[in-house]
């Protein structure tokens, strides 16, 4: 389930909601007219996944209202976590103020706050997918173009009615609302904010595809401030009815500069309806869910194991007849030691001979390290003879030899060891080439 409650950090004007358990830091809230955040991040520290999808409300929206369908339920980006074709993707839905909470930020300042907040979502993700609506693209848009290198990790945007030539119903209502907002969405010819982001997405050449979605229904208005109204004293009223509804975006403008390539497709709803997808069979989660699969994550490149073998250490003891035996400890560096194959196990280890006795068994030499011994008449090799009996002494692996000759004229004695160490090393593809 969602986390329903989201902690507060003091980041600039942008809330982002992780889906998939949340941790929960609380500060103050501000006003709509200053920075004010939220961010919930996933409460294990597991890997990431290779991609996240990230869900961009449009104006009047947040991250909860917008994707929810009527009724309640369900919520779009919780449909998107319950689906096996999403198992490679985190999924977040982020919020920004809007006119609704005081806004007093524009495009560009809430895109700034956007890429600073999702800088963690960035690193964590060889790739971020968007999911926007109406204004939520515009505000992606000017991210992706002001950061290229976040571009590079953005294989493809889908925009739900977005306005890329702006909205005819905005051009009015900026006039009213006073939000900077709203004045970018304008459609009036002399919106040069739009011309401008359409310039430079298209200057900086970014390999981010755009696909586009335009809403079908027409919105019913709840007055005409979109419309010029004239006439008798409450001409609005009266006329609201004969009217009928407006494209909040029209397909036209939802659909410029969009990918030629691809389809653009209709939405048999309206500017609210087109992102609240009633189930996985819903033509807009279906939409989405076609863009996902057709392009899909590149290829992990591969890495090469590189294993190997080399003798460390040879040591060499004897004792003649008659004289004492040989004991004695021998320390062997060990170069490397992080790189020994952790899956290298010594199978066969024979500790000793000639009827000698060690308790050194094979079960005791760590991964990555092979003894070879050999001897004559009576011989063996040992934990080291130190209090501790600790094989190893810093990065040098140490062990006793020892042999025992005989009296005269019995034969004397020696011991070989030789220390060998497997090693297992992990080379990127990238690096092997």
């Amino acid at each position: 389930m969602l986390c329903r409650q989201l902690g507060r950090l003091i980041l600039p004007m942008l809330l982002v909601a992780g889906t998939s358990g949340c941790h929960q830091s609380t500060t103050p809230s501000g006003n709509g007219s200053t920075a004010r955040a939220t961010t919930t991040q996933p409460a294990n520290s597991t890997p990431a996944h290779t991609r996240a999808i990230v869900f961009v409300h449009g104006i009047h929206g947040d991250p909860m209202g917008t994707w929810t369908a009527k009724g309640g339920s369900p919520y779009w980006p919780d449909l998107v976590r319950g689906d096996p074709s999403f198992s490679d993707a985190d999924v977040y839905a982020i919020g920004y103020p809007t006119p609704y909470t005081g806004n007093r930020n524009d495009v560009i300042d809430i895109a700034k706050a956007l890429s600073s907040n999702l800088t963690p979502v960035f690193e964590r993700h060889r790739e971020v997918i968007f999911i926007c609506h109406s204004l939520g693209g515009l505000i992606v848009e000017e991210m992706l173009v002001d950061q290229p290198k976040l571009a590079a990790q953005v294989p493809f945007v889908v925009f739900y009615a977005t306005p890329h030539a702006g909205s005819f119903v905005a051009s009015f209502t900026s006039a009213f609302a006073g939000d900077p907002l709203l004045r970018s969405m304008s459609s009036s010819g002399d919106n040069q904010y739009l011309l401008d982001l359409e310039a430079r997405w298209r200057s900086g050449r970014l390999s981010t595809h755009r696909y586009c979605a335009y809403e079908m229904l027409k919105t019913r208005p709840l007055n005409l401030q979109a419309i010029v109204v004239g006439g008798a004293p409450g001409a609005a009223k009266e006329l609201a009815g004969f009217v009928g509804g407006i494209y909040i975006v029209d397909p036209y403008s939802a659909t410029y500069g969009c990918d030629s390539n691809a389809p653009f497709t209709g939405i048999a709803a309206d500017h609210i309806g087109i992102v609240k997808p009633i189930g996985n069979q819903d033509p807009i989660y279906i939409l989405f869910k076609g863009y996902y699969q057709n392009n899909p994550p590149p290829v992990q490149p591969s890495n090469r194991v590189v294993r190997f073998d080399k003798v460390l250490c040879a040591f060499y003891g004897e004792a003649v007849q008659g004289s004492s035996a040989w004991n004695q400890d021998e320390a062997c560096p060990v170069p490397d030691r992080e790189h020994l194959d952790p899956d290298y196990h010594q199978a066969g280890f024979q500790c000793c001979g000639g009827g000698a006795g060690a308790s050194l068994q094979g079960s005791n030499l760590p991964a990555g390290i092979e003894l070879g011994v050999d001897g004559g008449h009576y011989w063996s090799v040992d934990f080291p003879h130190t209090p501790s009996r600790a094989l190893w002494q810093g990065d040098s692996f140490v062990v006793h030899t020892y042999c025992g000759p005989e009296p005269a004229p019995g034969p004397g004695c020696n011991v070989k060891l030789k220390v060998v160490g497997h090693y297992r090393i992990v080379v990127p593809e990238s690096e092997a080439k």
